[in-house]
């Protein structure tokens, strides 16, 4: 099974249409967040180096998520159908 799903998802990982599908699934994400309510303002502010930690975490998240939805569907639509 794992060598048919590396069969069926490498190309289409390659895929610049992929990419460019991760791109705008994370634009379309980001303006939606926009669009959402700010935490009121009487919580406690977080450290310097707290708010760079919380910075670079929610970076890399904002980075792979997009990726993660787009291979999770990949996969899903790779895997063979159970035989009923």
């Amino acid at each position: 099974m794992l060598g048919q799903l590396a069969t069926e998802l490498a190309p289409l990982l390659a895929d610049p249409r992929v990419g460019r599908e991760c791109t705008a699934f994370a634009a379309r994400v980001a303006g939606l967040a926009a669009d959402m309510p700010l935490a009121g303002s009487d919580l406690p502010a977080p450290s310097s180096g707290q708010a760079a930690t919380i910075a670079a975490a929610l970076d890399t998240y904002g980075r792979t998520s997009p990726q993660m939805v787009v291979f999770g569907t990949l996969l899903e639509a790779a895997l063979p159908r159970p035989r009923r």
